[in-house]
Formats: structure tokens, sequence, C-alpha cells
């Protein structure tokens, strides 16, 4: 056993009525930051930072036990050019057509001055390459949030510094090139928050944290990012919260991993309001809302001890199981989680939108118990908000998309 699987506190499993059972944090025997697990048709793949490069191999758990789980590296893939030396922090998200959108920042000239992005394939070949924004310090380019969907494909990046000012989405292309630029509101910064899209609903929402705000923030857009709601849930009462990076759909509720610290200061015991908070290490929290954005259930899924905690989480889903991952004094690390998954109002016969978050049956020509390709033929998907400011006209001007809303609503209740 390893000091940092030392220093974790033993803590009970207890049965939830969203979340039925989850096991140890466990250590992947992969060194580095950036760890997102990736939901494959059968099995699945991690991807991860590992020095300067990104990589992705398989995430096998050969025992089937809770504490199975590591990372194959025996046929990885090192996704990133080997001259790039100086990339940071990296987000990559899953395409409707099975592809991939991998976004990473730099340190050039300053601090989080530089992005860069990358298109591959379902099989990890690159297939487009940009640089999104070189040598500019006046916005942050770390942690960054993106999305990938049949709305919209791109990333956020907010203003540097500690006015929030705004928030600025990069519109990338199927080549990862950026094509326009769109300003979102300073609240959340979207630093260290994530993106998804309702494909129920066509929403899109943006979940983060402010600069001195202890709720998280919701902010509903439609295909334009016109802002059309915005709301504010108290979590993890006492602690500070953070990196909210972790943000999934699961029938009529969602899941939020992020991070949770104890409020203090330096070395003493105050809790400062707002938050000044000596570092970024902590244990991971994973919260069910409702789709009103009620907090209905939080459960603490590690338990380090203070100055070994842990960061960057995030999660995946297939079926009843979901992923948990992050990294522990730069040690790629996991905890399995299992759902009761009635309670999200699914079934057996429900479409795993684990595996595609994109799943639009009448949309995509799938049969009606989700039976069909991710993507169908259809690619036009990838024009539809690359052009940023374009109309949504060629989605919603789709007969498939008008004769589909009567299903929209029933399917609603299944998913």
């Amino acid at each position: 056993m390893t000091p940092l699987l030392l220093m974790t506190l033993a803590q009970p499993v207890q049965a939830q009525d969203f979340i039925r059972d989850f096991g140890p944090s466990v250590e992947l025997e992969s060194a580095g930051t950036w760890v997102r697990a990736l939901p494959m048709e059968n099995g699945w793949k991690a991807a991860y930072s590992s020095g300067s490069a990104y990589m992705v191999g398989d995430l096998v758990n050969e025992s089937g036990e809770l504490d199975g789980w590591l990372i194959d590296k025996s046929a990885q893939i090192r996704l990133t050019p080997e001259d790039f030396t100086l990339l940071k922090d990296h987000a990559i998200k899953r395409c409707p057509d099975g592809s991939y959108l991998h976004t990473a920042s730099a340190n050039l000239l300053d601090q989080n001055d530089s992005a860069y992005a990358w298109r591959y394939d379902e099989n990890f070949n690159v297939t487009g390459q940009s640089e999104v924004e070189i040598k500019n310090s006046e916005r942050a380019h770390n942690d960054m949030a993106s999305i990938c969907s049949h709305m919209a494909q791109g990333v956020a990046f907010p203003s540097n510094g500690f006015e929030a000012d705004n928030n600025v989405f990069f519109y990338l292309d199927e080549n990862a090139a950026p094509t326009e630029t769109r300003e979102l509101p300073g609240e959340p910064r979207m630093t260290g928050g994530a993106f998804l899209t309702d494909v129920h609903e066509n929403l899109i929402y943006a979940i983060g944290f402010g600069l001195f705000t202890k709720e998280l923030m919701i902010l509903t857009y439609d295909e334009d990012f016109n802002l059309l709601d915005q709301n504010q849930v108290r979590v993890l009462e006492g602690y500070r919260s953070y990196w909210s990076q972790g943000f999934l759909q699961v029938g009529d509720y969602f899941l939020v991993a992020m991070m949770g610290a104890e409020e203090q200061n330096g070395g003493g015991d105050q809790r400062p309001d707002p938050p000044n908070p000596a570092g970024d290490d902590g244990n991971v929290y994973l919260v069910v809302l409702d789709k009103d954005w009620n907090n209905v259930e939080e459960v603490q899924l590690t338990f380090h001890e203070p100055g070994w905690g842990g960061m960057r989480p995030w999660i995946a889903r297939k079926g009843d199981q979901v992923l948990m991952t992050y990294d522990v004094m730069t040690e790629h690390s996991l905890v399995e989680v299992r759902l009761n998954i009635d309670a999200f109002g699914l079934d057996d016969s429900s479409p795993d939108t684990g595996v595609n978050p994109d799943y639009i049956p009448y949309y995509y020509g799938d049969d009606d118990e989700g039976g069909g390709d991710a993507g169908g033929e259809d690619t036009g998907w990838m024009n539809r908000k690359s052009c940023g400011g374009c109309s949504a006209g060629t989605v919603r001007g789709f007969t498939p998309w008008m004769l589909g809303i009567a299903a929209l609503i029933i399917l609603r209740r299944k998913q």
C-alpha cells in the first residue's frame, strides 16, 4: 500500500437515495494530472497528462471489484505532438459523431497566456489542430470549460485577474480552428467550470463558482448563448466549494463532482467571508441536483487528510456505473460509484446517454431502443454552431426535429 493510501481515512459507505455504493480512492499506477475517464461502447479509456504530453490508454478492471482499476499503458497513444513541451491544463469532450475535442493551455510568455485545440476521430487519430489564442495575458486559459455537442462546440476563457469582466467563448470548427467568439456573462467564472447540453430541452447549461461566491452558479442558454435563466444553489455547507468540472445529466437529474475544502486563513481556524483558502487541495464530493436545481443529495467520495487532498475532479457514466477520476499529489486516481438508477427515472430499456450524451433518436435516425450508430450518417452538426453567430435553423428546420417534439416529451421521462 502506498503512502497516499495510508493517509486516506477509511470511512464506511452508506446507501443513499441516489448513490447506491462507492469504492475507495484507487491509484491507477500512473503519475500525472488531468485524468479523464471516457466511456466506450466496449469498456473504458482514460485520457491523462504525463509530463507535458497528453495521452490516452485503456482503463481496465480485471477483478471487477470497486478497487480493481488501473491504466493499461501497453497500447497508450500520445495525443499531443512531442515538440509541445509547455502544455499545462487539459479538457477533452466527446462529440456527437464519436470524435473528440481536446483543448489545452500553455505558458509561453506569461502564466496561462495561450491555448491550443485538437480534433481526434473515434480512434484518437488527429484530424485537426489549431492555435486558439497565443500569448494573450488578458485572458486566463487554464482549467478551461469546453463543449462539443449538436448545439455548440468550443471553449470558454475568462478575463485574467480578480475582476470577472466576462468570459469569452471561442467557437471551434471540425478542424479545431476558431471561427468566431461570443462574450458570456462574467459570473460564474468559467475557469474550473463546465458546460452541458440538455438534449431533451435543447438548452446549454454553464456551471461554476464566482470569485467571491459560495453557491454553485448555473446559467441556462439557448443555442446562441442568449441567457435564459440563472440560479444559485447552496452546496457543501461549511466548506469552500470549487472545481465543478464533472457535470452529467442522468434522467431528470444532474450529477456534479466538485472539490470541498475547509474555509480557513493560512494556519488559522477563522472562516473568512469571502473565502481565502491557503491551497486548492481538498476532497471530492458528488452532488445530485433535480431538474429545478434543488440540491437533493450530497456524498463525500474521498477522505484525504489535510495537505494530501485531490484536485481536478471529473465524472463519466456508463449505465449505473460512474467513474470519478482526479489526481492526488500528481497520482492519477479513481473512485467508482454505483447509482440507484431507478431513482433517476431510468430503467434497463433507457438509452445509455452516459456513453453517448448527445443521443437523440429521432434526430440521428436511431431506433427507439437506442441501437443505432452513435452519430448515424449525419455530420452536418459540425457546421451548425462552428460558425458562431450563425442561426441554428438547420437543426430547428430539420423535419424529424419537428416531428420528434412529441416523442421528446415522452423520452424526457424515460431518459
